[in-house]
C-alpha cells in the first residue's frame, strides 16, 4: 500500500525549471498573437482557480460517497459577452473526474442535488483580472 505522505507530495515531481515555464509561456502568447490576429493585450495568458473552491468540490464529492480524482479544465466561450482587452471573458469550466477518468457532468443521485443537475463549474477569472501581472510568466517584458 502507498505512503499516503508520498502520494500527496507527488506533485513534486511533476515541478518545472522556471526558464522552461518563462519559455512555454512566451511561446504560447507567440502562438496566440499569430493565431488569433491580435495585440500582446488580449493575448490570454491564463487563470486565477480560486483554492477553496477546488478544495470545496473535492470535499463535497468525497462527503457524498462519489470518489473523484481530479478535475478536468475545459476552455469556452459565451459570445453575449464582448473581449476586449481589459475582459477577456473567456472561461475555463472545470468538471470533476470520476475515478475511471470520465467527465461527471450530472450530480449522482448521493449527493443530493436533484436529477440532472449540472456539475459543470465557472469559478474561474481569466488574466488580468485575477492575474500577477508582475509575474515572468505573465509577460515578456517581466523577464
Amino acid at each position: 500500500m502507498k505512503d499516503p505522505q508520498q502520494h500527496s507530495l507527488g506533485f513534486l515531481n511533476r515541478s518545472i525549471d522556471k526558464d522552461i515555464a518563462i519559455g512555454r509561456t512566451t511561446q504560447w502568447r507567440g502562438l496566440y498573437k499569430d493565431t488569433m490576429k491580435c495585440k500582446d493585450p488580449e493575448v490570454l495568458r491564463g487563470y486565477f482557480i480560486p483554492i477553496e473552491d477546488i478544495i470545496s468540490l473535492y470535499e463535497f464529492f468525497k462527503n457524498g460517497g462519489v470518489p473523484i480524482r481530479g478535475v478536468r479544465g475545459y476552455l469556452g466561450y459565451d459570445p453575449l459577452n464582448p473581449i476586449t482587452p481589459a475582459q477577456l471573458n473567456l472561461d475555463l469550466l472545470l468538471v470533476p473526474v470520476s475515478m475511471d477518468g470520465t467527465d461527471i457532468l450530472e450530480a449522482p443521485a448521493q449527493l443530493g442535488l436533484g436529477d440532472g443537475t449540472s456539475t459543470i463549474y465557472d469559478f474561474t477569472e481569466p488574466c488580468p483580472v485575477e492575474c500577477d501581472t508582475s509575474s515572468v510568466l505573465y509577460s515578456d517584458s517581466n523577464i
